[in-house]
């Protein structure tokens, strides 16, 4: 990323149009969020197939379905290290739910 990247973030303005005040806490201003985020939502369909696509291509190709460079483990789809990174991001999640939860009681 380039240098304006940092001074924009830096000094609380949009990274993406440059033009306007960041959303506090965030990268990008209201109206550079929501374009991105209409784009996720209209195309979702196309993302989701390239994403199934790409599974069974390397699934039938023998490779870890996540990265497509490793052998997945025997009788499993991942390679160890992808299983790896699954299970702590699992982890991670469902403790986050764990403790809305508790606050919430």
């Amino acid at each position: 990323m380039g240098a304006s990247y940092y001074w924009y973030k830096d000094n609380g303005i949009c990274v993406r149009c440059g033009q306007r005040r960041a959303i506090e806490g965030k990268t990008l201003c209201s109206v550079c969020q929501e374009k991105i985020h209409k784009w996720y939502k209209d195309n979702r369909s196309k993302r989701c197939a390239k994403g199934r696509q790409q599974y069974k291509e390397r699934k039938a190709q023998g490779v870890c379905v996540s990265c497509g460079i490793s052998r997945p483990v025997e009788g499993r789809v991942r390679c160890a290290t992808c299983m790896k990174y699954q299970r702590a991001a699992g982890r991670e999640s469902y403790l986050k739910k764990l403790e809305e939860r508790s606050k919430k009681a």
